[in-house]
Order: C-alpha cells, then sequence, then structure tokens
C-alpha cells in the first residue's frame, strides 16, 4: 500500500468510527439502563476531546503512551489494523499487561474475534453495540483517573443496574487499584531520594 492509499484508508477508517459513535455509541441502550453506551462520548466529541489514530502496529500505542498519554477528559481512539497478526488470547494478555503497568493510563479494547475488555451487560450485546466494526480492533486510552472518576458518576446514574455482580466487581477492583497506586505515588512523593548518612551531608 502507497501511502497516498493508506492515507486514504486511514480517513475512511476514522470516518466510520466518528459514524459508529454517532449511531451507536452515543445513543440510549437497554443494557446500560436506557442511557447511552457511553453518556459522555457526544459531549466529547463536541468539544473536540477525542483523538483517532489508526496505526498498523502497536508500538504506535505504546510511544503515545509514553510520550503523550491522554490527560483529565481526552480520550484516544485507535484502530488498530494489524490485528490478524495477534491471536485474541494474545490480545488480551497485551491489555491486561498494559494496565498492570498503567503509569496513570487505562487500556480497554474490542478485539474482532471476540475479546471485550471491559465489562458488558447482557449476553450478546458486545455484538450489536461493536456491529457496525466488527472488522476493526479499537483501543480506548484514558487517563485513569478520569476513568474512575467518570464510573463512579454512572454509578450514580444507575448505568450500571443492568451488570452482573461479576461485572461489577471488576469496576470495583479497578478502582480499589487505582486508589492503591495513588497512595504509592504519594508515598513516593514524599519520600526523599537522598537519605543522610554517616560522612555525607545534604546542603541547601
Amino acid at each position: 500500500m502507497t501511502e497516498e492509499e493508506w492515507e486514504t484508508e486511514s480517513i475512511l477508517i476514522a470516518n466510520r468510527i466518528r459514524t459508529w459513535s454517532h449511531n451507536v455509541v452515543e445513543k440510549k441502550h437497554k443494557a446500560f439502563n436506557n442511557l447511552p453506551a457511553c453518556p459522555f462520548a457526544r459531549k466529547a466529541w463536541l468539544q473536540h476531546k477525542v483523538m483517532i489514530h489508526v496505526t498498523e502496529s502497536l508500538d504506535a500505542v505504546l510511544e503515545i503512551k509514553a510520550v503523550n498519554p491522554p490527560t483529565q477528559d481526552i480520550t484516544y481512539i485507535f484502530a488498530w489494523t494489524g490485528w490478524k497478526e495477534m491471536s485474541q488470547d494474545d490480545f488480551a494478555d497485551w491489555i491486561y499487561a498494559q494496565n498492570e503497568n498503567h503509569f496513570g493510563v487505562w487500556l480497554a479494547a474490542f478485539h474482532p474475534e471476540g475479546y471485550e475488555a471491559s465489562p458488558m451487560s447482557a449476553e450478546g450485546n458486545v455484538d450489536e453495540i461493536f456491529a457496525e466494526v466488527d472488522d476493526i480492533c479499537i483501543i480506548l486510552m484514558q487517563e485513569y483517573d478520569h476513568l474512575v472518576a467518570s464510573s463512579e458518576q454512572l454509578e450514580k446514574s444507575g448505568y450500571y443496574d443492568n451488570y452482573s455482580e461479576e461485572e461489577k466487581s471488576v469496576l470495583r477492583e479497578r478502582q480499589e487499584k487505582l486508589h492503591a497506586w495513588k497512595r504509592q505515588q504519594t508515598h513516593i512523593n514524599q519520600t526523599s531520594p537522598f537519605e543522610e548518612e554517616e560522612g555525607y551531608e545534604i546542603t541547601h
């Protein structure tokens, strides 16, 4: 594929994702207590807080996570076109590893072969929501702190009422993991990297 062909293909994919969000993600759905699949999506698009990246390689995801991660309420959507190179199980392991070493950034994803990396209520619901983009591997990247704050806000609205107890436990675990990480970061920031020892004095 030439550079021009790749650019054209990338624009088509990005437009499909935007259309899918408008037609499906931003619409009310019974699985989410008659709220949109993502209640924040429409506002995020209108405020230009969504960025779409079309890439052939997961290395691009890692590079952006390390160098220019999303902050506050910014969301990155990656359309990974090279997904056939990795099985859904290996991809699930990759997502899990990234979230274990999150550095304040959380990934959720949908693999065309069926792997979906965040809780979804109602069996068959995932296929219905992703039907328009079921040939694209979609990876969402968000600031972890903002994601959990949004989840806590949604919980009060009844968004998760149709979730199973197992799915709710995943959400609670995600919240607990963030709070533990933030406590650890606070401890690290409050601890001086140098300690005075005999024969060594720190001067100011």
